[in-house]
């Protein structure tokens, strides 16, 4: 009788912490970066960003990553732009690839965009020479609008799905990336933003949910 009490006390403790491991969690992340920003002759922008994550409540230094991006104006509305990021995340590497177009319409104050992107990321292991290393693609599209509040203020607000690509498979939406921000031009050409995301897991039983506020400074050379 002692043992099957024993036995019967061990499964239900097992079965209660295998439910509480499975219930959301929400995690509160502060990102820190700086870029650098060339503005060239005939549309061309080139432009490179370094950031700092830290997660669990910010608590845990999460990884650094750097950016670099071009872009090109087609016409008035439109430009071409592609970015590649790599960030060294819990000793690994990761390769990310992004190309895809920004169309964006102005008015009375007001700059409507929207930005679909192919984005194709690629992960190296640490002391792993296989080539089975993980990999996985996205179909992005952000929309939003910013508002020219003065001279030097601006606000700005965003949402976009992340939608997951398999082959033989139809899209799926992986998350979603939603955030507002507030930008000022302390200087010419020298700006400093603050923002918030919201980044909620979707179709999942229990999905996990990621809130950052973040701080951002931008430096701007126009040759």
């Amino acid at each position: 009788m002692f043992t099957r009490k024993v036995i019967l006390t061990t499964l239900l403790l097992g079965l209660s912490l295998t439910v509480f491991a499975q219930k959301s969690v929400t995690d509160f992340q502060t990102w820190y970066d700086a870029a650098v920003k060339l503005n060239l002759k005939k549309g061309w922008k080139l432009s490179s960003r370094f950031r700092v994550r830290l997660n669990e409540n910010s608590s845990n230094y999460r990884g650094s990553y750097l950016f670099l991006e071009g872009e090109k104006r087609v016409n008035k509305y439109i430009r071409v732009l592609a970015n590649y990021r790599l960030a060294w995340v819990e000793g690994n590497q990761y390769h990310r690839f992004l190309i895809g177009t920004n169309a964006q319409f102005k008015t009375n104050g007001f700059t409507f965009f929207t930005r679909p992107m192919i984005q194709y990321q690629k992960e190296y292991f640490i002391n792993d020479e296989s080539s089975n290393n993980d990999s996985e693609s996205f179909l992005r599209l952000r929309s939003g609008l910013r508002y020219k509040i003065n001279k030097h203020w601006e606000t700005y607000a965003y949402a976009e799905p992340f939608f997951k690509i398999k082959s033989g498979k139809p899209l799926s939406t992986s998350f979603w990336q939603n955030s507002v921000g507030l930008t000022y031009e302390y200087n010419k050409n020298k700006y400093a933003t603050i923002y918030y995301i919201w980044q909620p897991e979707v179709n999942k039983k229990y999905p996990d949910t990621n809130q950052i506020l973040g701080l951002s400074l931008e430096f701007e050379i126009k040759p």
